[in-house]
């Protein structure tokens, strides 16, 4: 196949797959052209592989699969072996031909943002068990098991005491943190999943959670700061202008938004 022009590898499931409808097989040239259009290759029909961008082949594998009209597609992590922002443009892609297509797309990756950008619904799976199905936001915001809220939303899983609406982390009996959704399974082990944008950072003599910040790394729109508070690491995230260094002793406040308003940790 490596030596077939871009043309005959969009036509070759055509000709060989078992299930291609009737009308594609009595004119394979008109659903060639079809599919060269869809996936904006049509200029470079003649074109060999080798002569190709990474991305340009992603499409010519993607071309192939819809080129029959399927009802179901499955793709084993398509853009792997791609770079960040190949990867980013191919899930658009990827997006617009379902669309078109309007073939249900089951999607198997590892990258949590590639699932959460993409999905109508997502299975995390672990070590071959289900362990939530549900839309991109509520298995990000609603969690129901602790792999999930570490492996989707890398969450803070805070140990503690729930009583009835609220939670005291157990380091902490003087604060107490209302109910957000929190999953009963979660409840029952004593857990308090706490996203990293959820937590605010502010200057050590504040009221909250004391620690000392050890390790910052700037992303641009955001910063990544690790708190080790009382020994356990925190991980929160910022926008850019909540700067602060190394070595700078902080306090923690859990952000809950209510009116679009952040209130603080509620003390007792």
């Amino acid at each position: 196949m490596a030596t077939f022009e871009l043309r005959k590898h969009i036509e070759f499931p055509l000709n060989h797959h078992q299930y291609v409808p009737a009308d594609i097989k009595g004119n394979t040239a008109k659903r060639v052209d079809e599919v060269m259009n869809i996936i904006d290759l049509t200029e470079l029909a003649d074109r060999m592989p080798s002569e190709l961008s990474d991305g340009q082949k992603q499409r010519v594998a993607l071309g192939r699969a819809i080129a029959p009209k399927p009802e179901l597609l499955l793709m084993d992590e398509p853009l792997s072996n791609l770079d960040a922002e190949l990867r980013i443009e191919m899930r658009k892609e990827i997006q617009e031909l379902h669309r078109l297509t309007k073939a249900k797309i089951v999607y198997v990756t590892h990258d949590q943002g590639e699932a959460l950008a993409m999905a109508d619904r997502i299975i995390v799976m672990n070590k071959g068990e289900i362990e939530q199905i549900s839309t991109p936001q509520e298995i990000y915001s609603r969690p129901t098991t602790p792999f999930v809220a570490n492996f989707v939303g890398k969450a803070n899983l805070v140990e503690g005491t729930w009583e009835s609406d609220h939670f005291m982390p157990a380091q902490y009996p003087d604060i107490k943190w209302p109910d957000l959704g929190v999953s009963m399974e979660l409840k029952k082990k004593g857990i308090y999943p706490v996203q990293p944008e959820q937590l605010r950072l502010s200057e050590g003599e504040h009221g909250g959670i004391k620690g000392t910040i050890t390790n910052v790394q700037y992303q641009g729109k955001e910063i990544h700061y690790t708190v080790q508070a009382d020994g356990k690491d925190w991980v929160v995230h910022t926008g850019i202008w909540e700067r602060f260094g190394l070595g700078d002793e902080v306090s923690l406040e859990l952000r809950v938004g209510v009116g679009g308003e952040n209130l603080r940790i509620i003390h007792s």
